[in-house]
C-alpha cells in the first residue's frame, strides 16, 4: 500500500531509479568497449574498458560480465544502429532489390558516416563472422525472398553472403586506411555482389548508379 500511494504521489520508486542507473551504467561501459577495440583492438583489457567508462572495475563485473559480453554487447549494439541507419536511408525505395542494393552502398560508406563502427566492425569481424546472426540475418531474409520473385537467382545464398561480408569488410578496412579509396569502390563492389545472386551485370551497374536516398537525419 505504502509503495502504491509512493507511486501515486509522483514519488519514483527506488527499483525504478535503480534501474535507470544500471542502464546508463551499461551505456557507458557498451559505449567505452566500442570505441577502445575500435582504437585499440579485441585485446583492450577490461581495466582500460572501466577507466574510459568512469565505473569502478567491479561495477564492470556486476554490469558486463565477462570481458567477451562486454564485446559482445559492444559489436550487437553496434550493428543494431547500423541496420536502422540502413533502414531509415532506404526507406524511401519502393523497389525490394533498389533498397538492398542501396544497404550495401551505404554499408561501403561506413567509415564516412560512422567511422567508430566502421573501425569496430573490421577489428571484431572474425568474430562476427563465427556468430550466427554474424552476416546479417535480415539480407539473407531479403536475398531469399528476392530469389522466390525471381528477382535474383542464386543456389548457394549462405556462401555468397558470407563472401560478400568478407569483401565488403576488407573494404572498410582499406578505406579506413586509406582515405583516398573512394566511396565509389563500394558501388562496385555491390554490383559484383548482385551479379554473384544472379543478376545480370548491366542491370547490377545500372541499379548501383541510382543515387543514393537523402540522409532523413540531416
Amino acid at each position: 500500500m505504502s509503495e502504491q500511494m509512493t507511486t501515486l504521489s509522483g514519488t519514483e520508486p527506488e527499483t525504478s531509479r535503480l534501474s535507470r542507473r544500471r542502464d546508463r551504467t551499461r551505456e557507458r561501459l557498451v559505449r567505452a568497449t566500442q570505441e577502445l577495440v575500435a582504437e585499440q583492438g579485441t585485446a583492450v583489457s577490461v581495466g582500460a574498458i572501466a577507466e574510459r567508462a568512469d565505473v569502478a572495475l567491479q561495477t564492470l563485473y556486476n554490469h558486463g560480465g565477462s570481458k567477451a559480453e562486454l564485446l559482445a554487447l559492444a559489436t550487437t549494439a553496434a550493428i543494431a544502429d547500423i541496420e536502422v541507419y540502413l533502414t531509415a536511408r532506404s526507406a524511401s525505395c519502393l523497389d525490394p532489390l533498389e533498397r538492398f542494393a542501396v544497404q550495401m552502398r551505404l554499408y561501403g560508406r561506413l567509415p564516412d558516416s560512422h567511422p567508430l563502427y566502421a573501425r569496430l566492425l573490421v577489428r571484431t569481424a572474425p568474430d562476427i563472422v563465427g556468430r550466427r546472426d554474424g552476416y546479417a540475418p535480415r539480407a539473407y531474409a531479403e536475398v531469399t525472398r528476392l530469389i522466390s520473385v525471381g528477382r535474383l537467382r542464386c543456389d548457394d545464398v549462405a556462401l555468397v553472403l558470407m563472401t560478400a561480408f568478407a569483401a565488403f569488410e576488407r573494404l572498410l578496412a582499406v578505406r579506413l586506411q586509406d582515405p583516398t579509396v573512394g566511396s565509389g569502390r563500394s558501388d562496385d563492389l555491390a554490383a559484383l555482389v548482385l551479379t554473384l545472386l544472379g543478376l545480370p551485370a548491366d542491370e547490377a551497374h545500372a541499379l548501383v548508379g541510382v543515387p543514393l536516398p537523402a540522409d532523413p537525419n540531416r
